[in-house]
């Protein structure tokens, strides 16, 4: 499960036994992928690329404005 997704399920404890560096030793090397997130390394598979990002920003900024929101 991503990382992303146990925080947002508001998991509040992760066990885990190996870390990043045990699980390339394995053959599950993400190191990639933090350097494309990072803009350091391309992928023939995937090419991300942020836009609209002050339109997107303005959104939560409404959504923090909201009195009924719902924080997750």
């Amino acid at each position: 499960m991503c990382l992303s997704a146990i925080h947002w399920a508001g998991i509040r404890k992760l066990y885990f036994g190996a870390d990043r560096h045990d699980s390339a030793m394995g053959g599950f090397d993400d190191e990639f992928i933090y350097q494309l997130m990072e803009g350091i390394a391309d992928s023939p598979l995937l090419q991300p690329e942020i836009i609209d990002q002050k339109p997107c920003a303005a959104l939560f900024h409404l959504w923090n404005q909201k009195q009924d929101r719902t924080m997750y």
